[in-house]
């Protein structure tokens, strides 16, 4: 049952409960308990938006890898922040393998 809550939930994070407990087929005050038990144990950590770059004037989008030469991992975070600090940056993420960040 948590995994149709889950799935539902992936489709429309801002779904009413009411609606969520019948595609489940579960009364409201039963989904809510089980939505509020999954918050709490952390399976769900939080509720997000999708995004249309395009609409917000971001349609090109680029996957940039970089292999910096760095001393330290405060060199390392330093990096990452100021990267992510750039406006049209979206997201930064440490790799391990041919490429240290994408």
């Amino acid at each position: 049952m948590d995994l149709a809550i889950i799935r539902e939930l992936s489709r429309n994070a801002r779904v009413s409960l009411a609606e969520l407990g019948r595609k489940v087929s579960l009364s409201r005050p039963a989904v809510a308990e089980r939505v509020r038990r999954l918050e709490d144990s952390g399976v769900i950590k939080g509720y997000g938006v999708h995004l249309d770059l395009a609409e917000l004037g971001l349609g090109l989008r680029a996957h940039v890898s970089l292999r910096p030469r760095l001393r330290s991992t405060r060199n390392a975070e330093s990096l990452r922040d100021r990267l992510l600090a750039m406006g049209h940056v979206l997201s930064c993420v440490h790799v391990i393998g041919a490429n240290c960040y994408e």
